[in-house]
C-alpha cells in the first residue's frame, strides 16, 4: 500500500486511519516491507511498525512532513495515529549493475 512519510531519527514515520485496512493490518501484523517505486534504483527495509507516542519524535515527524509536502499532520488524534517503522534488514542495488553491487544490511 503507497504511503506518505518521512524519515525521522532512524525510522520511516507516516499516518494513517486506525479504521483503514493498513492500520487494522498492522495491529494484528506488525512486521512490514517497504520500498522505492523505482525498479532501477532500488532500496527495500523490513522493519517493524509501532504507533509512535514520544511527543518529541512526533513533533520531528510534524515538522519534516510539513516541510516535504507542505501539509502539516495532525499527530494528536487517536484515530489517525503516526506509525514508526525501524529498519531491521535493508536491501539496495542498482539494475545497472546488478548483482555487483547488492548489498543487505541488518540492524
Amino acid at each position: 500500500m503507497p504511503v506518505w512519510g518521512v524519515w525521522v531519527d532512524g525510522a520511516f514515520l507516516f499516518s494513517t486511519s486506525r479504521a483503514s485496512r493498513k492500520a487494522r493490518n498492522l495491529e494484528k501484523q506488525p512486521y512490514m516491507t517497504m520500498h522505492l517505486e523505482s525498479g532501477d534504483d532500488v532500496v527495500i527495509i523490513e522493519g517493524v511498525a509501532q504507533v509512535a507516542s514520544d511527543p518529541a519524535l512526533l513533533a520531528k515527524f510534524a515538522d519534516t512532513y510539513e516541510a516535504k509536502y507542505e501539509f502539516r499532520p495532525g499527530t494528536d488524534d487517536p484515530d489517525s495515529p503516526v506509525y514508526a517503522v525501524y529498519p531491521q534488514v535493508a536491501f539496495a542495488w542498482l539494475e545497472s549493475d546488478f548483482p555487483g553491487g547488492a548489498t543487505r544490511w541488518k540492524f
